[in-house]
């Protein structure tokens, strides 16, 4: 790779997402996914210091936001705790 491009990070594939799993957005939000399609995933931000019961559904009390292949760019997965 030449020494003068940019890094540009991988992100997430749609395929790595599952109902329940969590991703990482800048600046530091973390989603968790509720909906998984072809093109795109459903995901609401989990906010520190809030009511679990916010985060039980569907239907869920926050907004759900919609993620294309584009805006998964620059997200993270978030690791899975193999002993919770």
């Amino acid at each position: 790779m030449p020494q003068d491009r940019e890094f540009i990070p991988e992100g997430i594939a749609l395929a790595d997402l599952r109902i329940g799993s969590e991703f990482l957005s800048a600046p530091d939000r973390r989603w968790r996914v509720t909906d998984v399609g072809s093109r795109c995933a459903v995901a609401i931000q989990i906010e520190e210091g809030r009511d679990p019961v916010w985060y039980d559904g569907p239907p869920y009390p926050v907004v759900e936001h919609v993620f294309d292949e584009f805006d998964l760019e620059g997200c993270d997965l978030v690791p899975v705790d193999p002993t919770a």
